[in-house]
């Protein structure tokens, strides 16, 4: 058999391969693909006193009720006051049409507990919050 014809029975074969491994695995269409921007998006709670005044050294802790899970991510964040319930990826299994987390902080003896619906934005990108409040009076 000629180089030529080795090169081009080479050829074609890969060509037969690539076109099985795409029927088997197909892309996906335009129209089911999409492109999340790099910003990341987080969810903080922020508990306040009776003024306003942000209230660091709080504690906090955060359950996924619909598992009854306690999340790790329950930490001081950012500014004076702020604590992280979630970001972006952390839950990949976060259903986009929402899910109910509670939150307990406590501070000086005191504690609240909040309730939260977290899911995603329209891109099915980034948390958000979807019903309750993220700021807690004391």
């Amino acid at each position: 058999m000629s180089t030529n014809l080795r090169r081009s029975a080479a050829s074609l074969l890969s060509l037969l391969l690539f076109a099985v491994l795409v029927q088997a695995n197909p892309l996906p269409s335009l129209k089911e693909a999409k492109a999340c921007s790099m910003s990341q998006s987080l969810i903080l709670m922020r508990p306040v006193d009776a003024r306003g005044a942000p209230l660091p050294g709080a504690s906090m802790k955060v359950w996924r009720l619909s598992t009854k899970a306690l999340l790790t991510r329950a930490e001081s964040f950012g500014g004076p006051g702020d604590y992280l319930v979630l970001e972006d990826g952390e839950l990949p299994d976060l259903r986009p049409e929402g899910e109910f987390f509670e939150v307990e902080i406590q501070n000086a003896g005191r504690s609240r507990r909040v309730r939260l619906r977290i899911g995603l934005d329209a891109t099915r990108c980034h948390v958000k919050v979807l019903e309750g409040d993220t700021r807690v009076v004391f």
